[in-house]
């Protein structure tokens, strides 16, 4: 049987460098360096654990891209083991990008971030 590993979805951004920023800010971390302009794209991972060379747990990565005009904003999930401490964690809490915890039946529990080109991210 096949199994599938991950999903790399392409965000389309405005700047490439405000929106490394934002998912910094979200845990994300650049892989390979830095945004490589004549690339006008950055690979960004979350959730990936090591030890030395051997992967321990498996994560997430998405594409930013540098868009050519008008961005069509997008709506994704990234599902995490514990969505109360994550939003805890990033200090999310009246930041204006970002909802309130919302709880909802049959215990999933959710919050929602905006990125600044529109693109709405629920993590749950």
């Amino acid at each position: 049987m096949i199994k599938f590993h991950h999903i790399e979805p392409r965000i389309l951004c405005s700047d490439l460098h405000r929106s490394v920023a934002f998912y910094e800010s979200l845990s994300f971390k650049l892989r390979d360096g830095s945004p490589k302009p004549e690339q006008k794209g950055a690979f960004m991972t979350a959730g990936f654990v090591w030890s030395g060379q051997s992967l321990v747990e498996s994560g997430i990565v998405i594409l930013l891209k540098q868009g050519d005009g008008a961005i069509a904003p997008q709506e994704f999930r990234i599902f995490t083991s514990d969505v109360e401490a994550f939003y805890a964690q990033q200090n999310l809490s009246g930041q204006p990008f970002a909802s309130k915890i919302t709880y909802w039946p049959h215990d999933y529990v959710s919050f929602d971030v905006i990125d600044p080109d529109g693109h709405k991210i629920t993590f749950a």
